[in-house]
């Protein structure tokens, strides 16, 4: 298995952020 590039790091740190937006946007809705 190879080690993650940066671009797949980052590709999932935002899709983590970005659910984590819908999460409160849909709380808070």
């Amino acid at each position: 298995m190879t080690a993650p590039t940066l671009a797949d790091v980052l590709r999932a740190d935002a899709a983590t952020v970005a659910g984590a937006a819908a999460d409160l946007l849909a709380a808070a809705a």
